[in-house]
């Protein structure tokens, strides 16, 4: 009977809390009333921290491309490639006496980098051979279980593979100046090109008919040979395949050409991949699996791009109700800290982190709500201590959370999946390392008011 009376007041009480900014007050006028009271905090819940991997995630329509690699001492190689379809672009009939000049793919930078960009990238470009498909999953599964609230119908995934041609039909050298307005211009095979030229002019539907020249050439795949030490984006707006020709016009043998473009209908999405073997998460291939903190020296991590995010879970949270008399939850922080100088200018940290409930199964099945918001959610931005360099971490205020936690019995099943928000896990690939222990670490920090 005590329990069953005493929740309806931690809840009353919790919500009149919300209306105080300190802490560290009771929120009630009554100054002899609460004077019978104490506010406490405690930052020594135990939180237990792991790594896991995602389930697949969409990559798809975007609008950037993630090309390159980088090899971190912690998560092993990571390497990203964008696939994309190309269009036959406006109609055209070139003249009889064309004669090819060259075929080029032309991109743009969006703007994006990670990682070391001095050392050279060794872009490749290579001819998909197998359709571009994509697939549904029915609304329920058999056993009427969640997948993941991350998924999308008629996506392509982070994880989906597709055949190329293991010879590139173009590839070049670069130093990337990410932030100019160069273009990104690559010479593709000449062969190739000739082809489209010729085909173009016996009026082949391949060549002239959007849906035949999807069969005929089914793609690009734009990657690199795995020797550089960034990862860049690459814009899909205004992506081209240009083919140069010369053609007389009076005695004059001019230059013309044609593009082959991209369109917003087109596919085109991300697939990164993640060598782990030589690192302590070797064991992460699929969804559920989970490497506890103990066995990563004291650190979970989170990298976009190839999913690998954090989880923490709070077993014994709901005992401080049977060792205190916890009348009410002032506030309640979850403060995550990066390991001290695991992070610089090349490696920035993601910008800002969101929360999932999870279970035993790992999968995101719902984002949090916002702190007695359900018309928002849970979003903590980057704030970094340029003093001392104690303080640099991602705070959320998860007042409610840990109201509900505490009204509940343990569970080492549930738990919150920390994660960039789903805009950056696909078009970032920022990684970083969390303190499970020591003095930067993750921890759930909270004010209560208790009897005296």
């Amino acid at each position: 009977m005590k329990k069953i009376q005493f929740i309806p007041v931690l809840v009353c009480l919790s919500l009149l809390a919300e209306c105080v900014n300190d802490p560290n007050t009771l929120g009630l006028s009554n100054s002899t009333f609460s004077s019978d009271y104490d506010v406490v905090v405690v930052d020594t819940v135990t939180v237990r921290v792991s790594t896991v991997l995602l389930d697949s995630f969409p990559t798809s329509n975007t609008g950037v491309l993630l090309v390159g690699g980088y090899n971190d001492a912690k998560l092993g190689r990571m390497q990203g490639e964008g696939y994309m379809q190309i269009g036959t672009g406006n109609t055209w009939t070139p003249p009889a006496d064309a004669i090819f000049d060259s075929l080029v793919l032309i991109a743009h930078y969006s703007g994006y980098t990670y990682g070391d960009t001095t050392v050279a990238h060794n872009i490749e470009v290579r001819r998909v051979t197998q359709p571009f498909q994509v697939y549904s999953m029915p609304q329920f599964w058999i056993n009427e279980g969640q997948y993941s609230a991350l998924y999308t119908a008629n996506s392509k995934f982070n994880g989906s593979a597709m055949r190329y041609s293991a010879q590139p039909i173009g590839s070049k050298k670069v130093r990337i100046r990410a932030h100019s307005s160069d273009s990104l211009m690559v010479r593709i095979n000449d062969d190739l090109g000739r082809e489209w030229l010729r085909l173009t002019k016996e009026n082949s539907p391949d060549l002239i008919e959007d849906s035949r020249f999807s069969e005929y050439f089914k793609g690009i795949c734009m990657g690199t040979d795995g020797t550089d030490e960034s990862v860049i984006g690459i814009k899909t707006e205004n992506i081209k395949i240009r083919l140069y020709y010369k053609t007389y016009v009076g005695e004059q043998l001019t230059q013309q050409y044609h593009d082959y473009t991209f369109t917003t209908n087109l596919f085109n999405y991300s697939r990164f991949t993640a060598d782990r073997s030589q690192t302590s998460l070797n064991t992460l291939s699929l969804a559920a699996d989970e490497v506890t903190s103990v066995k990563t020296d004291d650190m979970a991590f989170v990298q976009s791009g190839t999913g690998l995010v954090t989880k923490v879970t709070f077993p014994y949270l709901f005992r401080l109700l049977r060792l205190t008399d916890v009348l009410l939850v002032n506030q309640a922080l979850l403060v995550i800290e990066p390991v001290k100088d695991s992070y610089n200018d090349q490696h920035p940290l993601p910008s800002s982190l969101t929360l999932y409930h999870t279970d035993k199964r790992n999968l995101p099945l719902q984002r949090v709500y916002a702190n007695y918001n359900t018309n928002a959610y849970q979003s903590a931005t980057i704030s970094f201590d340029e003093e001392f360099d104690k303080s640099t971490g991602y705070q959320f205020v998860v007042t409610q959370l840990a109201q509900q936690l505490l009204s509940t019995d343990g569970s080492t099943d549930r738990g919150l999946l920390i994660m960039p928000d789903a805009s950056q896990l696909n078009t970032t690939v920022n990684r970083a390392y969390f303190g499970a222990g020591g003095d930067y670490r993750i921890k759930l920090k909270i004010w209560y008011t208790k009897l005296q």
